[in-house]
């Protein structure tokens, strides 16, 4: 999600190619959620089976959405930085996302471990919960992305040698480092890359067509079906024993993955401008975008207890659980976090 783009509604500061994304984002992001035990990534619920044709939805969801979220608060961190002047040191930008996105982390992280797993004898993980626990690792993964990213603007290194070396970042973030530097080293090049498509965005507004658009879009669904069965298969290569080759097949998984969101932002991003130069938002739609942050928090802690605390997956059944565990987390999600922005407590944290 992106959080860097409060209070820039207004005049030429609005970004409506952003406000158009943000929302499918979110719908990708609770739909992830609600299929995503059919790919493997969540325990599958009591009483319930798998589907494959799930399984794709769930991997078709999760194609961009990080890397989603991440490139669009890069480009308006961009914006931030070049032209509102903001953030004047390190310092300022450490002190300012630390209360905005560690301070969140640990207390969410707290709140998710005593009410999911505190009872059942889970001893107390304090690095996880500093590192960012369940989905809250985003949160310090987001607070590396905009200090690395603001360190490589003051440097001012070449454009073209920041990009290669973020790219040779991405198969190396296997390396197994503490508080979410891993993540970081994979989801630096998205973040940065954010803000230089945002300095580029008039010479790209000139190249779209909508032939482009089309080509972009079909080589992201030929992409979601290669890369995802090439990351299967590598996962099922031996590699017990021989820690080259388990470096190799993993990086080279990260890989696949990043090429894949790549096409995908592409894609999702050149339709944004393309349709925002022809078409005026609909004030809901960008309100919906507003909650992007607020949503990313909540919308699991609903899901957890719909799937694993509830008699919800045996009444609805395999076939209709996914699409009614969306319905109700999309809905509730964006209830609850409009409600709590209502405090200043909950401002404070969403």
């Amino acid at each position: 999600m992106d959080i860097t783009a409060k209070k820039l509604r207004g005049g030429e500061s609005w970004l409506y190619d952003i406000s158009f994304i943000r929302p499918i984002l979110l719908i990708m992001l609770v739909s992830y959620h609600a299929f995503c035990y059919n790919s493997g990534a969540w325990n599958v619920p009591e009483g319930v089976t798998t589907n494959d044709v799930y399984k794709w939805v769930a991997n078709g969801a999760y194609s961009f959405l990080l890397e989603g979220f991440i490139f669009i608060s890069g480009y308006v961190f961009a914006l931030q930085v070049f032209k509102k002047n903001k953030f004047n040191s390190v310092s300022q930008l450490v002190i300012s996302k630390f209360k905005r996105l560690i301070i969140p982390s640990i207390l969410f992280s707290v709140l998710y471990f005593y009410l999911f797993f505190a009872n059942k004898g889970v001893a107390f993980p304090a690095m996880d919960i500093i590192s960012g626990f369940a989905h809250m690792w985003y949160l310090p993964c987001l607070f590396w992305c905009f200090i690395g990213t603001y360190i490589i603007y003051k440097l001012n290194f070449k454009e073209s040698i920041v990009a290669l070396l973020l790219l040779l970042l991405i198969p190396l973030s296997i390396a197994p480092l503490p508080l979410q530097l891993s993540n970081a080293m994979y989801y630096m090049f998205f973040f940065w890359a954010g803000g230089y498509i945002w300095k580029h965005s008039e010479q790209i507004k000139g190249w779209i067509t909508g032939r482009k658009i089309l080509c972009a879009w079909i080589t992201f669904v030929i992409l979601v079906v290669v890369a995802n069965l090439l990351i299967e298969h590598l996962a099922t290569l031996p590699g017990e024993g021989d820690k080259a080759l388990k470096a190799i097949t993993l990086g080279s998984s990260k890989a696949l993955k990043a090429a894949l969101a790549i096409s995908g932002i592409f894609a999702i991003y050149i339709s944004a401008l393309r349709y925002t130069a022809n078409n005026s938002l609909k004030n809901w739609v960008v309100g919906i975008g507003d909650y992007g942050y607020s949503v990313y928090i909540v919308h699991q802690f609903i899901l957890i207890y719909l799937y694993y605390n509830t008699s919800l997956p045996q009444v609805v059944g395999s076939t209709w659980l996914p699409w009614v565990g969306f319905l109700i987390t999309a809905t509730s999600s964006l209830l609850i976090a409009w409600a709590l922005r209502k405090t200043r407590v909950g401002r404070a944290l969403l």
